[in-house]
């Protein structure tokens, strides 16, 4: 009897898909990963290196991760959808690219925004405005690499396996 004729055949022939749990742990390891960089990277800006280093840098990380980042998450699925609808005859490696820089963009303005929260308070708006705009350019380029390299390496491999 071949599998066309038995479902349960053909079901136990195909791959198991993995379990919800496993798809879970992977985006919430690459987002500590990524978010826990650049709220590194942020914090050094905003404070440089000192005994109380760690301690600021994890409040930070916990602030974005509570925040910033499930927003970006939501935020990566709506863009890559859109970059597929408004640019449908883009390569896929290209629209990554697209989808890669503005993620870096809207993500890094919001993880300077928590992280200078974090670091400084709003107690001085100029002095946070400052802040804020200085972390942003300069940890912009660490995000553009960072994020442009996950859209083109990981990314893909990633949104099959939450697919499958």
């Amino acid at each position: 009897m071949n599998a066309q004729m038995n479902p349960a055949l053909t079901a136990e022939l195909q791959p198991k898909s993995p379990p919800l749990f496993q798809k879970v742990l992977l985006v919430m390891a690459m987002m500590t990963a990524i978010g826990g960089s650049l709220t590194g990277v942020m914090t050094y800006l905003n404070l440089g290196y000192s005994p109380l280093f760690f301690s600021q840098w994890l409040s930070a990380f916990l602030l974005a991760a509570s925040t910033i980042m499930p927003i970006g998450f939501l935020l990566m699925a709506a863009i890559s959808k859109a970059a597929e609808k408004w640019l449908p005859k883009m390569q896929v490696q290209q629209r990554n690219i697209v989808v890669g820089v503005v993620m870096a963009v809207i993500m890094e303005s919001g993880l300077a925004f928590s992280t200078t929260l974090n670091n400084l308070g709003l107690s001085n708006g100029a002095d946070f405005l400052a802040s804020w705009l200085q972390t942003l350019l300069t940890a912009l380029p660490f995000a553009l690499v960072l994020i442009i390299t996950v859209s083109l390496t990981i990314k893909p491999r990633v949104e099959r396996f939450l697919k499958s």
